[in-house]
């Protein structure tokens, strides 16, 4: 037997007796069209409606329409007012959101209380306010640079003033240890001690340190 002479495979609904899925909607297709309306042929690029928002499932107004509605009504009831910009409407204060005044014009209102109750003393500019009173004036003492002068006005007064020295007149130098303890530098007491031996006993010639014999390991030793 030749392979184009074998017969079609049987399918599935070919073995149990039953016809094709696709054979099936065919049918239940063409009995719906008889019986009822057949709309028109619909293209799959056509544009479909957009899903429907949360306020039609629940079937209920939407919140811009329901907005809408309420402002027609207060404008059908009363005043409409014109247009504004949302540039032009003032950005209230926290103070207007809390219902309290401003601090500028509480202050003032308790300051017009004030000139109301008492004496309302003359406008005074700030360059004529008296000078802040210091710490010593406050304790009843003179400043520490005052009583400085003081002192040392007595003390010329009552001793001997020297001249007047500039700072870059040059000062004495820093006295050394010897003498802040009344001694006599090492330095000079030496000389002295040397020049006492000298005029006691016999004072050799100066000699070079060339012309001293070099001494043997004997006069060493």
């Amino acid at each position: 037997q030749m392979l184009s002479q074998k017969p079609a495979p049987v399918n599935v609904w070919q073995q149990i007796g039953q016809p094709e899925p696709s054979r099936a909607a065919q049918g239940v297709m063409v009995a719906n069209d008889n019986a009822g309306y057949k709309g028109k042929t619909q293209m799959l690029f056509a544009k479909r409606p957009g899903p429907s928002n949360v306020w039609q499932q629940i079937g209920a107004q939407e919140p811009a329409q329901a907005a809408k509605g309420v402002m027609k009504a207060s404008d059908d009831a009363g005043y409409k007012g014109r247009a504004q910009m949302l540039s032009e409407q003032p950005t209230p204060t926290v103070w207007q959101q809390i219902g309290v005044p401003r601090p500028q014009q509480a202050a003032q209102g308790a300051m017009q209380a004030s000139d109301n109750f008492g004496y309302k003393s003359k406008v005074q500019m700030l360059s004529q306010k008296p000078a802040p009173v210091n710490v010593w004036q406050q304790i009843g003492q003179p400043e520490p640079s005052r009583a400085a002068q003081g002192v040392m006005v007595a003390n010329d007064n009552a001793g001997y003033k020297g001249k007047t020295q500039m700072l870059f007149a040059k000062r004495p130098g820093p006295s050394n240890v010897w003498q802040q303890i009344g001694a006599q530098e090492p330095a000079q007491a030496a000389k002295g001690v040397m020049k006492a031996s000298d005029d006691a006993g016999y004072k050799g010639r100066a000699q070079m340190l060339s012309e001293q014999p070099t001494p043997t390991v004997w006069q060493q030793i």
